[in-house]
């Protein structure tokens, strides 16, 4: 592939294919997305929905990975920690009351 920059950030042409294409970044990572058009105009306008559509999907998964610092896997272990023991079954794992 042969990516050739345009004058607006972040939107390159892949010149083989003649289709533009935006480097997008979410959760510090790069992205390479299609915007399914070999119209300078055309991808020019779809670029920040798609940057919009991206970040939101970033955030619903951050949002669905951990509430507050918490993920599935620390409350799956505090929960075994405490069914395992029958020292702790019925207290609270953090208090022990």
């Amino acid at each position: 592939m042969s990516w050739k920059k345009t004058a607006v950030p972040c939107l390159y042409l892949e010149e083989n294919s003649g289709r533009y294409y935006g480097r997008i970044y979410t959760d510090g990572e790069a992205t390479w997305q299609s915007l399914h058009t070999d119209s300078f105009g055309v991808a020019k306008r779809r670029l920040p929905d798609k940057q919009k559509e991206l970040r939101l999907m970033s955030e619903r998964r951050a949002h669905h990975d951990g509430i507050n610092g918490v993920t599935v896997a620390d409350l799956a272990r505090v929960y075994l920690r405490s069914e395992g023991n029958p020292c702790t079954k019925g207290r609270d794992v953090a208090t022990g009351y």
